[in-house]
Parts: C-alpha cells; structure tokens; sequence
C-alpha cells in the first residue's frame, strides 16, 4: 500500500525528468548575443553582423522568459532599450516567443520569433513582426558563463529611455 500511494508522485517525477532531458530546458537558458565574449571562433560561427541579444533567465517547465534587445528595437520602437519575451519551448532544438511590454498598464505584443538551437547556435527567425523589428533571420551563440557578465555589457543604444523620458518631459514643460 506504500508503494501505491508514492508511485503516483514517482511517475510525476520521472516524467519531469524525462521532458527535461527530451526537450533539455537548461540548454536554452542564458545570454544569447551576436558578439560572445572571449570566443575565438567568431567569425566560423557566422553570427549576424546587427547588435542582436536574448537573456533567457528562466526555461523551467518549458517556458521561456527573459528579454531581447536588438538594433532594430533601438531603430523602431520608441521609449523602450529592450522588449520582454516569453515563450514555449516544444524540444531540444524549437522554442517560440512572444516579444512585448506592457505599455498603460497593458500587455503590447511586438512580435512572435521562432528559436532554433543547435547546441550553442541559435538562428532567431520572426514569425509576425508588425514593425519590422527583427527584419530577416539573426544568428547568435551562447555566451561563455563568467566572462563579462551583465553588468559589463554596453547596452545597444544606452540611456534611450532617459532621453526619451527627458523629451516628454520637455514637451510636458513647454
């Protein structure tokens, strides 16, 4: 009778465990960029040329959440320096994310991008992308843990957001 009433949660596990290794759920996570640190292959890797970075902070459960930043958000939306993302990943080597923000206190949706990773490669392909934000295919690689680290990055387009707040206010002024 023991035994029955554990495998109920046995089974729970093991099948956690299970889709985790099929879909490898870690393997998403981390910091995806154009430009990896310290990697000597770069130019083998044929990245794209475009500023282009995705943080996955969490993938737990096959959810994806983190934030993007890109050139092309820098270029097209106006106020915000990065964009929210999240997403499903549906194996290993597929993953779908939604880019938005919450703008009035509402969820604005920008884009939806299909992730494709082969092992430390990820090709970023848009599926809807209303703006034009993230023209065509982009090609980054996960950066090396410890090299650099978030608070060493230089933004894509620094202090946007200041200088769009400061020009609001501005106008507010006039």
């Amino acid at each position: 009778m023991t035994n029955a009433r554990a495998l109920p949660s046995e089974v729970r596990k093991t099948s956690d465990q299970f889709f985790g290794w099929l879909r490898d759920y870690d393997g998403w996570r981390g910091h995806w960029t154009n430009n990896p640190e310290g990697s000597v292959d770069v130019t083998e890797l044929k990245l794209s040329s475009q500023p282009f970075r995705i943080e996955i902070d969490d993938s737990a459960s096959g959810e994806i959440v983190g934030t993007i930043e890109t050139r092309g958000i820098c270029d097209k939306v106006p106020y915000f320096e990065s964009l929210l993302v999240d997403g499903s990943i549906s194996s290993s080597k597929w993953a779908t994310i939604r880019v938005f923000n919450f703008i009035g206190g509402y969820r604005r949706e920008f884009a939806e991008l299909r992730l494709e990773r082969d092992d430390q490669i990820m090709r970023v392909t848009p599926l809807t992308d209303l703006a034009g934000t993230f023209a065509g295919e982009n090609r980054v690689a996960l950066d090396p843990e410890g090299i650099g680290g978030p608070d060493n990055r230089e933004a894509i387009c620094p202090n946007k957001e200041e200088e769009s707040f400061a020009r609001l206010l501005e106008r507010s002024v006039k």
